[in-house]
């Protein structure tokens, strides 16, 4: 109880469906950045380093999408009618 007093209290330390997309859509951000980084660097490698760089590259896309798909799965989930 002592903490919930130092730090407030359980609910007002929890996150809301929103916190939560919006920390999904800076991760997205921040791995398509990084994605982005990795091909504009690949060039210069031999061949194999080349692919598997550019398999990171796009599995960070992928899951940047996923990312972006979750976040607004929760915005509208939060958005219904039911949950206000």
């Amino acid at each position: 109880m002592r903490y919930a007093k130092e730090n407030g209290s359980r609910r007002d330390q929890m996150k809301t469906l929103s916190d939560v997309a919006a920390a999904y859509d800076e991760q997205a951000k921040a791995n398509e950045i990084l994605a982005q980084e990795i091909l504009a660097r690949v060039h210069p490698f031999p061949a194999e380093v080349r692919e598997n760089q550019r398999w990171r590259a796009g599995w960070l896309m992928a899951e940047a999408a996923r990312l972006r798909a979750r976040a607004a799965e929760l915005r509208r989930i939060e958005s219904c009618p039911s949950m206000n």
